[in-house]
Formats: C-alpha cells, structure tokens, sequence
C-alpha cells in the first residue's frame, strides 16, 4: 500500500484521542482512528501487514487495517 511512500502517523492534539495517518508528499489525509476513550499514547505499524496498532490511557489496545 505504502510500501514507496511516505506516510505520518499523528495523534491529533485537538482531540487527542484520534490517530490520523497522511501521505506526506500528497499532504492528504489517509484515514483517521478514533477508537479511544483516553488521550492515545502509542502507535506502531504491523511490520508486513497493512494494520497499526495504538494504545491508550483507556487501557484498550486498539487494531484496525489501513
């Protein structure tokens, strides 16, 4: 998917419990996870697959695929 781009994750500091992945050379937002109940303090892509992973103070470990 990503695989010759450059992509930001970015947990969005309005509201700090979404997560917001953008594709740096199109300045485009690519998709925005808002699954937290509590300020997101992680966030690591899966190695292979096109998922990410993010945890929270709402101790909830959220995954989702891009």
């Amino acid at each position: 998917m990503w695989e010759n781009k450059k992509v930001l994750k970015h947990v969005c500091e309005a509201c700090c419990y979404t997560v917001q992945l953008w594709e740096l050379e199109a300045r485009k937002l690519v998709c925005t996870f808002s699954q937290h109940t509590g300020p997101v303090s992680s966030v690591h892509f899966h190695p292979s697959e096109h998922m990410l992973a993010s945890g929270s103070s709402d101790k909830y470990a959220a995954v989702g695929h891009i």
